[in-house]
């Protein structure tokens, strides 16, 4: 299955920004709590790397490669020279970022991923964005840098289902609010009332944005729920009633026309090292 799905996102005008720490020699983190209402959207490229662990919220994130959509508990990756665009659809998102040398992310990612991180690395990432600035240089800095590397060497990308978010004002708010509220079942034709579209124009408009027809990708959005709510431990009649599904056997079928299994069956995919799914379109 691939992880993103390639999309030619338009570019501003004018080149990202570029943000450089050429002091920076070893692994550090830090805390960050944003409101969406207070950041602006504009791409930017990191000289270094960025592990990021989303505690609470949702945003997603644009590269060349496409958008991954992260939800709260997920982390995911951004390479060293990376354009890319990250977006808070909630009203906040809080959690911790690790960066990481670029001279040290050779056996890294080679594009921005979602990772099925272990506990391990998510307490190591803790670790490290809460360590007290003043003791940065020190030994244990740098022997908790070490150990985070290397884990973060061996962890897995998720196997997620890819959710593209548009690019224009009118249709990324929609998204954001069916991301948001995955269980509202309003039809097509009110949602391009929303956008003040016609039926027409915005089912051309989401196809051209996203690559995928607006009811195909509706239900990545609710799928893509459903796995973060199993992992989270949630039965699956909670989930489909969450989503808006009539009973659990409808669920259940829509997942596994998707996937190919049931719920349950792909939740102990994802927890073993057997390949990746493949997702239907």
């Amino acid at each position: 299955m691939e992880r993103f799905l390639k999309i030619n996102w338009p570019r501003p005008e004018q080149p990202p920004k570029i943000f450089s720490l050429p002091e920076s020699k070893s692994i550090w983190g830090e805390q960050f709590c944003a409101q969406s209402a207070t950041c602006s959207i504009s791409w930017v490229c990191n000289t270094d790397a960025t592990f990021v662990f989303l505690k609470s919220g949702r945003m997603v994130v644009r590269s060349e490669f496409g958008s991954l959509l992260a939800l709260a508990g997920t982390s995911f990756f951004v390479p060293p020279d990376c354009p890319h665009l990250a977006q808070i659809l909630s009203t906040t998102a809080c959690g911790w970022l690790v960066n990481v040398p670029k001279f040290d992310c050779e056996e890294l990612p080679s594009q921005a991923t979602a990772l099925n991180h272990s506990n391990l690395l998510f307490a190591l990432s803790e670790k490290i964005a809460f360590f007290p600035k003043q003791k940065l240089q020190t030994a244990e800095s740098k022997r908790l840098g070490h150990v985070f590397h290397d884990e973060l060497k061996i962890t897995p990308a998720a196997k997620s289902v890819p959710v593209p978010i548009p690019h224009s004002e009118m249709l990324r708010k929609v998204a954001e609010t069916i991301v948001n509220s995955p269980s509202d079942m309003k039809n097509i034709n009110a949602w391009a009332k929303n956008a003040g579209m016609s039926r027409r124009t915005f089912t051309r408009a989401f196809l051209e944005e996203t690559g995928l027809p607006f009811a195909a990708w509706r239900r990545r959005v609710k799928i893509a729920a459903a796995i973060h709510a199993l992992r989270l431990g949630n039965s699956v009649a909670d989930i489909a009633f969450h989503l808006g599904y009539q009973n659990p056997s409808t669920f259940n079928a829509v997942f596994k026309k998707q996937f190919g299994v049931s719920p349950s069956e792909y939740l102990k995919a994802q927890q073993s090292s057997l390949p990746s799914l493949k997702v239907a379109l």
